[in-house]
């Protein structure tokens, strides 16, 4: 048998990983470590112009969505949740201005307003589930 300690200060939760021929056997606490680490982006918006812009179109096309839709709704709303995350900590230059404070405050009404109706589709397919 093989033992090692890995140091570091951003997976200090980390493990002994023992090591047995060539198969390892992580802890639960490797994973934890792993899920915790952030990833952080530059954001190329420069101008008020782009980032108005920007916050638009991503407005206009989660408001054109077929909410109906179940296929569409899967496929699409973990990336509408990302790049709504990425718009709200990007806008936050403007977000003070009383345009970009309304428009924000519309994006985040329409975003509740979406996970409302998946709540309410999904309580009603569960009641239908249990009746049938």
């Amino acid at each position: 048998k093989f033992c090692f300690r890995r140091h570091s200060d951003t997976m200090n939760r980390l493990s002994t990983i023992v090591f047995q021929g060539v198969r390892a056997l992580p802890k639960h606490d490797f994973l934890a470590a792993a899920a915790t680490r952030r990833f952080f982006t530059l954001d190329a918006t420069r101008s008020p112009k782009e980032a108005f812009d920007r916050l638009d179109n991503f407005t206009n096309h989660v408001l054109s969505a077929n909410w109906g839709d179940y296929f569409v709704l899967v496929q699409d709303v973990p990336f509408w949740e990302a790049e709504y995350e990425k718009l709200k900590e990007s806008f936050q230059p403007w977000a003070a201005t009383p345009e970009g404070s309304a428009k924000l405050s519309y994006l985040n009404d329409l975003m509740d307003t979406l996970f409302v109706c998946e709540d309410v589709r999904d309580h009603t397919n569960e009641l239908l589930e249990l009746s049938s």
